[in-house]
């Protein structure tokens, strides 16, 4: 279970994470849709959707339309490993 690093809301099943090369832990899918929200990003000269904690309002990383599983959508997210 993947959970935000700023509270235990979970957001991601190990289930749903896959190898993309990316070099970020990937998921096809998020396990409730109200934990997360999404937002433009266009820092560093390039336009993606921000991905965050709906609780906390912290970032997690960005999801993209290029996902070969399901969804189609990769969600590339930061991760802190830690128990709770």
């Amino acid at each position: 279970m993947y959970r935000c690093a700023a509270c235990p809301l979970p957001l991601f099943e190990s289930s749903a994470k896959y190898r993309s090369g990316t070099g970020w832990p990937s998921f096809w899918n998020h396990i409730i849709k109200e934990n997360i929200a999404k937002e433009s990003d266009s820092t560093f000269t390039m336009v993606r959707t921000e991905v965050l904690c709906t609780r906390r309002g912290g970032h997690l990383g960005h999801v993209f339309p290029d996902s070969p599983r399901l969804t189609g959508l990769q969600y590339c997210i930061n991760s802190v490993f830690g128990l709770y």
